[in-house]
């Protein structure tokens, strides 16, 4: 079913960019602000690469590539 796939894949987006805001909150309360810094800024980028694309399968993309970054 494509619907259940493309819902899937939405959460796995939005895990994703959970993920990378929840590491920026630790390296804050650890005093590592440049880590934070990258974190957030990984957050955003990635939330306004799909935010650009869905619709045509962006969360499904950007999911892949955030996943791909390591």
């Amino acid at each position: 079913r494509a619907a259940d796939a493309d819902l899937r894949r939405a959460y796995e987006f939005n895990d994703t960019v959970v993920q990378r805001l929840a590491v920026a909150d630790l390296a804050l309360r650890l005093g590592h602000e440049a880590e934070a810094t990258e974190a957030v800024h990984d957050a955003l980028t990635l939330w306004r690469s799909c935010h650009g694309e869905c619709g045509a399968g962006g969360p499904a993309r950007a999911s892949t590539r955030a996943r791909s970054r390591g």
